[in-house]
C-alpha cells in the first residue's frame, strides 16, 4: 500500500456494521470496486445511511455534505420508492449510466426499495449488470433479495445488514446525551434497528406514539371482532398513520418472540398464552404481506379486516 495514500474511514455516527464498513473502506482504498452492491437488511437497519456514506467516501466528499446535497450532485442518480418502481425510471438510470462523469471519477446510481421494481424494471436493470459500463457503480438496498431476480443479485456484491446489539445502540444514545430512562425505553423499541434509535432520539415524540399503539395492539389482541373492526375503521383513512401501525405490530411481535427465547415473558405474557410460537411467526407474515399490498391500490380496510382476524 501506498504510504503516502490518505486511510479511507466512515463516519463514526453510524451505529454498527464494523464488518461492512470495513469491507467498503478497503475496496475503496484498495481500488477494488464492485460494479453494484446490494445492501440487505430489516427497515431501519442502517443500509440507506451506509449507502450514502459510501458515496461520500466515492466522491471524496468531506463528512459535512449532507445527504440533500449530495442528491442534487451532477454524478448521482437516485431512485427511492415507496411504491412501484417503473421501467422507464431504469430507462433514465441507464442513460445516466452511460454518461461520463461530471466533476467526480464514477457515476453513480442509487435505488433504494430495490424490491418494489416491478417485472420489465428488473429485467432493463439485469441488463446494466450485465454490461456495465466502466465508470458506473450502482447500489441497491433491499428488505429481502429472494424479492428480487436471483440473476440479478448474482451481479451484485451482496452486503447483508444484521441487527445491531442493545449494547452498541445504548452506548450511542449516551454519546449523544439521552437520559439513561429514555435510552433504556428506546432500546428496547429499537430492537436492534439504529434507524429507529435515532429517529426516536430526533422526534421523542415518537416513543408516545409507538406506547400508544403497542398499547391499542394489546387491546385488539385480547378483544373480540367488533373491537377490532371499529379499531380498524377508526385507522383505515389514513394510510400513513397505518403504515407506521403495521411497523410498530410487527416490531411488537419480534419482541414476543425474542422475549420468548431468552426467557423473559412477563411484559407481554398474554401472547404466550393466547398464541404459539408458529402463531406469531405467521401472524408476523401476514402483516408483512400486509405492508406490501399498501403498495398496491386496495381496500385498505378490508385488507386490515382480514388482518385481524387472525389475531
Amino acid at each position: 500500500m501506498d504510504k503516502n495514500k490518505k486511510l479511507v474511514s466512515f463516519d463514526h455516527d453510524i451505529i454498527g456494521h464494523k464488518r461492512i464498513l470495513k469491507l467498503l473502506e478497503n475496496s475503496i482504498q484498495m481500488n477494488r470496486l464492485s460494479h453494484a452492491y446490494l445492501l440487505v437488511g430489516p427497515k431501519h437497519i442502517g443500509k440507506t445511511k451506509v449507502a450514502w456514506e459510501f458515496v461520500k467516501k466515492l466522491l471524496k466528499s468531506s463528512g459535512q455534505v449532507s445527504k440533500l446535497h449530495l442528491k442534487s450532485h451532477p454524478d448521482i442518480y437516485v431512485i427511492s420508492e415507496d411504491k412501484i418502481i417503473k421501467i422507464d425510471q431504469i430507462r433514465e438510470l441507464r442513460h445516466r449510466l452511460n454518461l461520463k462523469p461530471v466533476v467526480s471519477p464514477y457515476k453513480i446510481c442509487i435505488i433504494e426499495n430495490a424490491e418494489l421494481m416491478d417485472k420489465e424494471a428488473g429485467n432493463a436493470l439485469l441488463k446494466t449488470l450485465e454490461e456495465p459500463p466502466g465508470q458506473a457503480i450502482l447500489i441497491l438496498t433491499a428488505q429481502n433479495e429472494k424479492q428480487l431476480l436471483p440473476t440479478l443479485c448474482s451481479r451484485c456484491e451482496i452486503l447483508k445488514f444484521q441487527v445491531v446489539s442493545s449494547d452498541l445502540i445504548r452506548e450511542a444514545l449516551c454519546i449523544r446525551g439521552i437520559n439513561p430512562i429514555q435510552t433504556e425505553k428506546i432500546v428496547e423499541q429499537s430492537i436492534g434497528r439504529p434507524g429507529l434509535a435515532i429517529q426516536a432520539c430526533n422526534h421523542p415524540e415518537t416513543i408516545k406514539e409507538y406506547e400508544q399503539i403497542e398499547k391499542d395492539l394489546e387491546d385488539v389482541t385480547r378483544q373480540n371482532l367488533v373491537f377490532r373492526f371499529n379499531y380498524i375503521n377508526k385507522i383505515s383513512d389514513d394510510e400513513s398513520l397505518v403504515k407506521k401501525i403495521l411497523d410498530v405490530w410487527l416490531v411488537f411481535f419480534r419482541k414476543a418472540i425474542l422475549a420468548r427465547r431468552i426467557g423473559e415473558k412477563a411484559s407481554i405474557s398474554h401472547l404466550f398464552s393466547q398464541y404459539s410460537t408458529g402463531k406469531i411467526y405467521e401472524i408476523m407474515r401476514r402483516i408483512a404481506e400486509t405492508k406490501n399490498l399498501l403498495k398496491l391500490n386496495i381496500n385498505l380496510r378490508l385488507v386490515l379486516e382480514n388482518l385481524v382476524l387472525m389475531f
